[in-house]
């Protein structure tokens, strides 16, 4: 195969956005009140408080105190176990802050009551962990066979990127499928998952995914399915629930929404304010003429653009 020139490659090359432009330069210019995102109660109250779907969460951690979602500090074991027994399935114990799917584990109910791994999880432990940073505890989500299938044990959930325009509102630029690997249960990359591009229009998945060491796949490597098989149901309403989410928070512009696919329709995970660089480029080729085809005025003298075409 003839190789491509240097112009085609410089051509290629301008639409991607470097890693120090992106995080130094675009988010810190444009996203703003990024704690609203970032700590999962505060963003779980405000999505709870507009009736979207989101897993429900049970209890909370803060400053080494451990509370009920409506602000009851939780005292006793007895007060821990009727609260977490208004939810009759398995429950979900992750941290407040942070990212990437560290640190998520799966509580599941046996007849000695709860347990992570085989191990009690007690109230007692629960204090333990609440002394030691801030954790919540959220209903577990069933997802959908066809969203389960190329990975059972994990959440396979989609990752939308929205731009919020100012007069417009917010619309999804970009949208990927991430999946677990190996029998784990979360999806991220930097959990070993691969992601790939998902069509905005279809709901059918590209013909190949990437690692996080952009390394390609035709077919899952735990699962053998192919990638091109994959389809993900209700797009149009998952695209419209996470715009909806993107509308509440105007001053983050640029964000990233994890939904996730139940038998029920689309259910938000959570918002992210920096939406993931290298698995938006790696799937879509690269950002920048897809962005700037939307920025105008203001924001695309912010960001050195020639603006909306």
């Amino acid at each position: 195969f003839p190789r491509p020139s240097y112009p085609q490659i410089l051509l290629k090359s301008q639409n991607y956005l470097p890693e120090t432009v992106f995080y130094r330069r675009l988010l810190p210019r444009l996203n703003r009140h990024m704690f609203l995102l970032d700590d999962k109660v505060v963003f779980a109250r405000i999505i709870s408080s507009y009736d979207l779907p989101h897993p429900r969460i049970f209890s909370y951690t803060a400053s080494g105190t451990p509370f009920t979602f409506d602000g009851a500090v939780l005292k006793s074991r007895n007060r821990f176990d009727a609260t977490l027994q208004q939810c009759g399935e398995d429950l979900v114990l992750k941290p407040t802050y942070g990212s990437g799917g560290q640190a998520v584990y799966r509580i599941r109910r046996s007849y000695g009551g709860l347990e992570i791994d085989g191990v009690p999880f007690t109230f007692e432990r629960y204090c333990e962990l609440a002394r030691r940073g801030d954790w919540l505890i959220q209903m577990y989500v069933t997802q959908s066979p066809d969203l389960a299938r190329p990975h059972p044990s994990s959440l396979n959930s989609l990752r939308l990127m929205t731009l919020f325009v100012p007069g417009d509102g917010a619309r999804v630029l970009f949208g990927m499928m991430k999946m677990g690997v190996g029998g784990a249960l979360t999806d991220n990359a930097h959990t070993h998952g691969i992601y790939a591009r998902v069509d905005l229009n279809t709901g059918r998945v590209g013909d190949c995914a990437f690692d996080e060491e952009l390394r390609e796949y035709l077919v899952h490597p735990s699962s053998d399915v192919e990638i091109s098989s994959i389809s993900v149901p209700d797009i149009e309403a998952i695209c419209a629930l996470a715009e909806r989410c993107a509308n509440l928070f105007p001053s983050i512009p640029l964000a990233g929404w994890d939904v996730a696919h139940t038998v029920a329709g689309p259910v938000v995970l959570e918002g992210n304010s920096s939406p993931g660089l290298t698995i938006i480029q790696r799937t879509h080729a690269g950002m920048v003429g897809e962005i700037s085809h939307y920025v105008s005025g203001k924001w695309a003298a912010k960001l050195g653009w020639p603006g909306r075409r």
